[in-house]
């Protein structure tokens, strides 16, 4: 019973930047301050999803279907963010 738990919020926490894309449709989702503490809050969110995903994945008993489909997700999440990054970092060298 608790593996399923732990499985459904792993998931959940890794379903759950998708929700980004609706506040950026928001007017407070664009201005300034508040755009900078939206990305930090969801990069925390990523980083620690990802954690999670790999933790369910290292025990054998919580190492299933959902749990491989959240560290896939996650993992998707990660190289992303990882580009964003470059991206923001090379643009800003030249």
């Amino acid at each position: 019973m608790k593996e399923k738990i732990l499985e459904k919020i792993s998931l959940g926490v890794s379903l759950l930047p998708l929700t980004f894309f609706i506040i950026r449709r928001l007017r407070i989702g664009m201005e300034a301050p508040w755009v900078y503490i939206f990305f930090a809050v969801y990069a925390v969110l990523i980083i620690v999803g990802f954690v999670f995903a790999i933790c369910l994945i290292k025990n054998k008993k919580t190492r299933n279907a959902i749990s491989k489909a959240a560290l896939a997700i996650s993992s998707v999440y990660i190289a992303f963010f990882s580009l964003f990054i470059y991206l923001t970092i090379a643009a800003r060298l030249h």
